[in-house]
């Protein structure tokens, strides 16, 4: 996993998957960064089962809850989300349809991936798998 940086939101992105992980808070960040409302997050989904991914932060079997027809990882305590390659993508576009364009998010996660060059204050660390 690697941890990038970018408008005090701290995304860990495993390299090889392409997942991301997101610690308590930082979804919340991204929805105000954005104008998306991702309430739906912290309130619920359907369908709670256990997984054999376990949180990053707490090591407790990740739940899968179904949101529509996406299936995201969130830990049991709260810690985080997970969202497997796409699925990050899946519910943001049904977010910002109801909250206008997508300029800001695309934006957003360009500068983050680099597609454009790194400002002074970005930063990029690795962290060991875990």
């Amino acid at each position: 996993m690697i941890a990038v940086e970018r408008s005090g939101i701290e995304l860990d992105s495993c390299i090889s998957c392409r997942g991301l992980w997101f610690d308590h808070g930082e979804l919340d960040l991204l929805a105000e960064l954005t104008g998306a409302d991702l309430s739906v997050l912290d309130t619920g989904g359907t369908d709670a089962t256990r997984t054999r991914r376990r949180c990053p932060r707490c090591n407790r079997p990740l739940e899968e809850l179904s949101f529509g027809s996406v299936r995201i990882d969130r830990c049991p305590e709260r810690d985080g989300l997970w969202f497997d390659r796409g699925e990050l993508g899946a519910i943001l576009d049904r977010a910002l349809a109801a909250a206008g364009p997508l300029a800001p998010m695309t934006r957003f996660l360009g500068e983050v991936f680099g597609a454009r060059e790194e400002a002074p204050h970005d930063a990029v660390r690795r962290e060991p798998s875990p």
